[in-house]
């Protein structure tokens, strides 16, 4: 995973120390996967995730529009049900699928958007490419890891997305504070 060492620097944090509650958004201008990871004496546990649906009737610069209001509704979700996010993770493009060609000016301008909302709020933002695993069949590895460990089917490819993003980004951050102090950072 890549990390954004400005969002870091920010929080005055070293890669060994994970924010929590942690938010992750996977954007996009027709949904919005997110998940919100704490930390409990055994390591990091999701404790809510779902999606957000954008109307994909809506014209597109009504859709970008629409995800800064999404991203703030997810956040106030996230507290009403008692978890402040402390710092929030969004997956953002660094390449063009070839499925997306046709749509790739919106989706980026969504993902900043969705920055957006949440550079407002104040939140730190840690960034992870979208890249990292394109592989094939990544999809369907992240459908069955978040199946495996909710024990129910996601609601969107987006929600399985963002939870195995921020699963991948806490293990990467929890595996280097094992290394360097040997043992967990919370």
């Amino acid at each position: 995973m890549s990390v954004d060492p400005t969002g870091m620097a920010a929080m005055n944090l070293s890669p060994a120390t994970p924010p929590f509650p942690l938010l992750c958004l996977d954007p996009s201008s027709t949904k919005i996967g997110w998940a919100l990871f704490i930390a409990n004496q055994t390591g990091p546990v999701c404790v809510q995730s779902n999606f957000f649906q954008i109307p994909e009737t809506a014209p597109p610069d009504a859709r970008v529009i629409m995800v800064g209001a999404a991203v703030i509704q997810i956040m106030q979700l996230c507290e009403t049900n008692g978890y402040r996010p402390a710092a929030v993770l969004i997956e953002i493009p660094d390449f063009i699928a070839h499925y997306a060609k046709d749509h790739i000016v919106t989706y980026h301008r969504a993902v900043g958007v969705a920055e957006y909302a949440v550079y407002q709020t104040g939140l730190p933002i840690f960034r992870v490419t979208a890249s990292q695993d394109k592989r094939k069949g990544r999809k369907d590895r992240y459908k069955q890891r978040f199946r495996n460990a909710t024990g129910r089917h996601a609601g969107s490819d987006d929600e399985s997305d963002a939870f195995c993003i921020c699963q991948d980004y806490l293990g990467d951050l929890i595996a280097a504070a094992k290394h360097q102090r040997g043992q967990l950072p919370f």
